[in-house]
């Protein structure tokens, strides 16, 4: 027989109106697998779904995740773009990693810039300037960001140049794409 144990209520919608409820049951040591989607109401496309895998650990997993990445030759800029959406889609950047090795020279002031838009183009949201002496590696990682771009518009992570002489670097980030408000 299976006991009630807990339940997961998705919030309301604008209306007041609870989404909806789910129940986490436990019987003889297990925990059913238990599954809700989440879809915007205006448009029935789903945003978010909520499991149940176990022991009431709850995972948020969104469908529309993505990641990019750009390794370029050595001395060669690293740029990498997730291309712009549909009318009314916008890309949120949860995680970026810059990393650059010298080799023999120091690096000149070198920008790492994450912007809403097309390489070297659009608005930089986000940016951290450095130096380095020689055979130095940098890495620069960010998570846990909430960067939302502008609908129907490119995200770029990118170095502002190539890197000096026999340097090597490469640029990656993570992120989700949604339905503009």
């Amino acid at each position: 027989m299976a006991v009630t144990e807990g339940s997961v209520q998705v919030p309301p919608d604008s209306t007041g109106k609870i989404i909806d409820t789910n129940e986490l049951t436990r019987a003889a040591q297990t925990v059913e697998r238990q599954n809700i989607s989440i879809a915007d109401p205006e448009t029935d496309v789903a945003i978010a779904a909520v499991v149940n895998v176990g022991s009431y650990a709850l995972q948020t997993v969104r469908p529309t995740d993505w990641s990019v990445k750009h390794v370029p030759a050595a001395a060669t800029q690293a740029t990498i773009s997730k291309a712009a959406g549909a009318a009314g889609v916008q890309h949120v950047c949860t995680s970026l990693m810059g990393v650059i090795s010298t080799v023999g020279t120091a690096q000149t002031v070198l920008v790492l810039n994450l912007r809403d838009g097309a390489s070297g183009a659009g608005t930089i949201v986000w940016s951290q300037q450095f130096i380095l002496p020689v055979n130095t590696t940098l890495v620069i990682a960010q998570s846990n960001l909430n960067i939302i771009g502008t609908a129907a518009t490119a995200m770029t992570l990118e170095f502002s140049a190539a890197g000096v002489a026999d340097s090597v670097c490469s640029v990656s980030m993570t992120g989700y794409t949604i339905t503009a408000p």
